[in-house]
C-alpha cells in the first residue's frame, strides 16, 4: 500500500449563481457540498434515506418510508381482509388520496356513487356482508377530517401537541374516541379490532389521555407483533404516552421495536428517543444494538467504535451495511474537503484565509494532522469491512462489503486492492452495487490511464454516458421518485471534477474550467442550476472558472475550441453547457492581460471586439460610466459625472501612449503621464471608479482581508493600489511644480490610508502621515487643492 495520499474528487462546492453584479459573491448549504460518489444500496437501506450522511442538515425535513413500504403493508392488509381480486392501486387511491370530506359527503348524499368504479368501494358497497368494513372505512375517514394539517401526508406522526389542533377538532376526537371504543367491543374480524384499537390508542393520545392511550396498547396489542402493521403504529403512540408519563426508559423500549419494524415511523423514533438515560440491564441484545444504531445516526463524527459494538451485539444486524455506507460518505467528505477546499474557495469571499494554501504554518500543520488521522481511520475502517466481508454468509453482503473495500482502496490509492475488490464483485450482484462498480472503475480509468489521450476521452464520454442509462434503470438511489435528482445526479458532477482536478494537474486549464462548469452547473430542462433558480446561463457564472483559473493562452485555446467546427466527441462533451458570445471571452482575456500589466495584449484583445460591446453587454455601461483619469472622490458624490462613455480600447490606447510619454525627455510631460497613469490605476481598484476593468463583481465585504500577503499578485494590487503607488511616486520624482506635487502627495497618502484600512502596517500609517503632512503644509493653498473640494482630506487622512 502506498503511504502517499491521493483523493479521486474535488470538493463540490455548487457555486450560487449572483443574481446582480454587487452580490457578495457565492456561497453554499453545508449539504450541498459533501462529495458523494459511493450510493451502494442494498434494498432495504431505502428506508434509512433520512438518516444518510449527506443530508443530516436536512435530517427533520426528510420524508419517512420514501419507498412508501407501510403504506404497502397497509393495503395489503386491506386486501387481504376483502378479496385479493381488488386492485391494489385502488385502495391506495381510497386510503392516501382521496380527501376525506369529500368521501364522507359522498357516503351521506349518494351511497358512494362517485367511487362505484374503485374496486374496493364497489366490493364494500354491493353486499351488506361487508358493511362493517365500510363502516369502519368511514369511520377511518372522520377521524382523518379531524386533523388539523391534512395536507401534511404523515399527519399522525407530527400532531403531537393538543394546543395545535382546534378546539371544535379536539371535541370531536373525544366523541371519536368514545364511538371507536365502542366499536372495538362489536368488532369481530381481527382485521377489524387491530383498526379499532389503533385508533382508542392513537386518539387517546392525541386528547391527551397518555394513561388510557398506555392501557389501552396493552389490553388490546399487549406488545408490538412485527406482523401487525397496526400494533406496530400503535406502538409508537404508546412510546409516546409513556414519555408523557415519565416513563423514559420503557418509552425507549418501544421507539426502538417501532424503528426496528416500522419504515414510515423510523425518523419519528429517532426524534424522540430519550438519549440522555442510561440504557435499562432488560434491554436484550439486539436491543442495545438497535439503540446504538439510533445513537450513531445522530453523530456527524466517527462512529466505527459503535459500528464494532453493534457487531458484536448483533453479527447478523442488517443496519451494519448502513452505518458502513455512512462511514465512507464521511470519508468522502473529510478527506476531500481538507485537500481540495482551495480550489472552490472564491479568492473574494472571507473564508479566502482559510484554504489550504494560505493558512499560516500552526493551521496547515493542524490540517496536515487532521489528514493524517483521517487517513489512519479509512485503514482501520477499511479492516473491519474485511471483518464484516468474511464473516457473511450472505452473497448480497460480500458483493456490497466488497464493493465499499474497493472503494475504499481507491480513496487510499490502493488501486490493487480496488482491482482486487472489483474483481470478485458476482456478475449477477444487486443493480446498484453494479451500478457502484461503473463508478468505480471510471475513477479506475481516470487515475491509472493517460487523460490526455484520444481514446480515453472516447472511453470516458462512453462510460459516462452508459452510467447514465444504467443510473436511470437502477432501483435503490436515494430519490427513488426523481431520477434526474440532485441526489443521483450528484455522481456525475464528482467524476467530471475527479477528471478535471486531473487535466489541472497537467496543466489543461481550458479542459479543467469546462469540466468544473459542467459539474457545477448541470442544467434542468428549463436552463437553470439544479440546486438555484437562477438561469445557467448567467453571464459571468459561465466564465468564473476561466476568470479564476485561465491565462492569456488558455483563453486563446478556449476561444479556438469554441470556434473550432469539427469538434471531437470529448470536446462536444465538455462544450454542452451554456456559453457567452466570443467577443466575452476576449473581454476576458483582455482583463487577464491587464492584471498582468501586458497593456499591449490587453489592448489587441478589446481593439477585436465588437466596439459596443460594453455599452449592450452584462453591467458594464453601469459602472464603467466615470472618466478613469479622475480619481474617484477628489469631487463629492453631487458632482460626480455617470455620463462618460467608457470604451476599454480607447482606455488602453491612452494608456500605451502615457507610458511613451512618461518615459520621456520632457519632465513636466513626463510627470503628467505619470498622474494620469497613477489616476487610471486607482481607479482600476477596488477603491475606483474604473474597478470592472480588472473584477466582474465588487462587494463591500472585498476589503476585509485579514492579510493581503494571502491574495495572488494582481489582486493584491487592486485592493491596495500598489501599482498607482509606483506612478505617483515616479511622478512626484519627475514633478515640476506645485500643483504635480499636491496631485502626487495627497493621492500617496490617500492609496496609505486604504491600505491601513486592510492591515493597519505601521509602514503604511508613516507614509500616509508623510504625505498628509507634506500635501497640507505645501500644496493646500494650489488651484488644484481648491478646485478639487480636498479641504475636507485633512480629517480623512487624520
Amino acid at each position: 500500500m502506498k503511504s502517499k495520499t491521493f483523493i479521486l474528487v474535488l470538493l463540490v462546492n455548487f457555486v450560487m449563481a449572483q443574481s446582480s453584479l454587487k452580490a457578495c459573491g457565492y456561497w453554499e448549504f453545508e449539504w450541498e457540498y459533501r462529495p458523494m460518489t459511493f450510493q451502494a444500496q442494498l434494498p432495504w437501506m431505502q428506508s434509512m434515506n433520512p438518516f444518510v450522511y449527506t443530508t443530516a442538515s436536512l435530517f427533520y425535513n426528510m420524508n419517512p418510508d420514501p419507498m412508501g413500504k407501510d403504506r404497502t403493508r397497509n393495503i395489503s392488509e386491506w386486501q387481504k381482509a376483502t378479496s385479493k381480486d381488488i386492485n391494489l392501486d385502488d385502495i391506495y387511491a381510497i386510503q392516501y388520496e382521496t380527501d376525506p370530506d369529500t368521501f364522507i359527503n359522498s357516503f351521506e348524499n349518494s351511497g358512494l356513487k362517485e367511487y362505484q368504479n374503485n374496486s374496493l368501494i364497489k366490493y364494500l358497497t354491493h353486499d351488506k356482508k361487508h358493511k362493517d368494513i365500510l363502516d369502519y372505512l368511514v369511520f377511518a375517514k372522520k377521524v382523518e377530517s379531524t386533523e388539523y394539517d391534512f395536507a401534511n401526508l404523515n399527519f399522525e406522526e407530527w400532531q403531537d401537541e393538543i394546543n395545535k389542533t382546534p378546539n371544535n377538532s379536539l371535541i370531536l376526537k373525544h366523541e371519536l374516541l368514545a364511538e371507536a371504543k365502542e366499536r372495538l367491543k362489536a368488532a369481530k374480524l381481527l382485521f377489524l379490532k387491530e383498526r379499532y384499537a389503533f385508533q382508542v390508542v392513537r386518539l387517546s393520545w392525541q386528547v391527551g389521555e397518555y394513561k388510557e392511550a398506555s392501557e389501552a396498547f396493552d389490553t388490546y396489542f399487549k406488545a408490538i407483533n412485527p406482523n401487525s402493521l397496526m400494533s406496530v403504529w400503535a406502538g409508537l403512540f404508546k412510546a409516546m404516552s409513556l414519555d408523557r408519563l415519565d416513563r423514559k426508559a420503557d418509552a425507549n423500549l418501544f421507539y426502538i421495536q417501532v424503528f426496528e419494524n416500522s419504515d414510515e415511523k423510523k425518523l419519528r423514533s429517532v426524534q424522540l428517543y430519550n438519549y440522555n438515560i442510561p440504557t435499562p440491564p432488560t434491554f436484550s441484545d439486539k436491543e442495545k444494538s438497535i439503540e446504538i444504531v439510533l445513537k450513531s445516526i445522530q453523530n456527524p463524527g466517527r462512529t466505527l467504535d459503535s459500528i464494532q459494538s453493534i457487531h458484536r451485539l448483533d453479527k447478523n444486524s442488517k443496519y451494519l451495511t448502513f452505518m458502513v455506507m455512512r462511514e465512507i460518505n464521511k470519508l468522502e467528505d473529510w478527506l476531500i474537503s481538507s485537500v481540495y477546499l482551495k480550489s472552490e474557495k472564491n479568492p473574494f469571499s472571507n473564508a479566502y484565509q482559510y484554504s489550504w494554501d494560505n493558512d499560516d504554518e500552526e493551521t496547515s500543520q493542524i490540517k496536515k494532522k487532521n489528514l493524517e488521522t483521517d487517513m489512519q481511520y479509512l485503514q482501520r475502517l477499511k479492516a473491519f469491512v474485511i471483518v464484516l466481508r468474511n464473516g457473511t454468509q450472505q452473497q448480497e453482503e460480500k458483493d456490497y462489503y466488497a464493493i465499499a473495500l474497493a472503494h475504499l482502496s481507491l480513496l487510499e490509492e490502493n488501486r490493487e486492492d480496488a482491482k482486487k475488490y472489483l474483481a470478485t464483485i458476482s456478475t449477477n450482484a444487486n443493480p446498484s452495487i453494479l451500478l457502484q462498480k461503473s463508478i468505480e472503475n471510471i475513477w479506475l480509468s481516470i487515475k491509472t490511464d493517460d487523460i490526455t489521450t484520444d481514446n480515453f476521452k472516447r472511453n470516458y464520454v462512453s462510460q459516462i454516458k452508459k452510467l447514465k442509462t444504467q443510473l436511470l434503470t437502477t432501483p435503490y438511489k436515494f430519490n427513488n421518485e426523481n431520477d434526474q435528482s440532485y441526489e443521483n445526479y450528484r455522481i456525475f458532477y464528482t467524476l467530471d471534477l475527479a477528471l478535471a482536478n486531473e487535466y489541472k494537474k497537467r496543466g489543461d486549464i481550458i479542459s479543467y474550467c469546462l469540466l468544473k462548469n459542467i459539474s457545477n452547473k448541470d442544467r434542468n430542462p428549463d436552463g437553470s442550476f439544479w440546486y438555484t433558480s437562477e438561469p445557467a446561463s448567467d453571464y459571468y457564472g459561465v466564465m468564473r472558472q476561466m476568470d479564476f483559473n485561465a491565462s492569456v493562452s488558455d483563453m486563446d485555446a478556449l476561444i479556438a475550441l469554441l470556434q473550432k467546427t469539427n469538434k471531437t466527441e470529448f470536446e462536444e462533451y465538455i462544450c454542452d453547457q451554456p456559453f457567452n458570445p466570443i467577443d466575452a471571452y476576449r473581454d476576458l482575456k483582455g482583463t487577464i492581460a491587464f492584471r498582468n500589466r501586458d497593456l499591449q495584449t490587453a489592448y489587441g484583445a478589446f481593439a477585436s471586439m465588437d466596439q459596443n460591446f460594453w455599452a449592450t453587454t452584462y453591467y458594464f455601461k453601469d459602472y464603467l460610466n466615470e472618466d478613469p483619469f479622475i480619481p474617484k472622490n477628489l469631487y463629492s458624490q453631487e458632482s460626480r459625472d455617470f455620463t462618460y462613455k467608457f470604451n476599454k480600447t480607447d482606455f488602453l490606447k491612452t494608456l500605451l501612449d502615457l507610458e511613451k510619454t512618461a518615459k520621456g525627455n520632457d519632465a513636466k510631460k513626463s510627470a503628467d503621464a505619470y498622474l494620469k497613469l497613477g489616476h487610471a490605476f486607482f481607479n482600476t481598484t477596488y477603491w475606483g471608479n474604473s474597478w470592472m476593468m480588472v473584477s466582474y463583481s465588487w462587494s463591500g465585504s472585498d476589503k476585509y482581508y485579514s492579510n493581503t500577503q494571502l491574495l495572488d499578485s494582481w489582486r493584491r494590487a487592486y485592493m491596495t493600489a500598489s501599482i498607482a503607488q509606483e506612478y505617483y511616486e515616479k511622478a512626484l520624482e519627475k514633478s515640476q511644480n506645485r500643483e504635480q506635487k499636491a496631485y502626487a502627495t495627497l493621492m500617496l497618502s490617500r492609496t496609505h490610508w486604504h491600505n491601513i484600512v486592510l492591515n493597519g502596517s505601521e509602514k503604511d500609517k508613516k507614509l500616509a502621515a508623510k504625505y498628509s503632512n507634506e500635501f497640507y503644509n505645501n500644496y493646500l493653498n494650489t488651484q488644484f487643492a481648491k478646485q478639487n473640494e480636498c479641504l475636507g482630506y485633512e480629517a480623512f487622512i487624520n
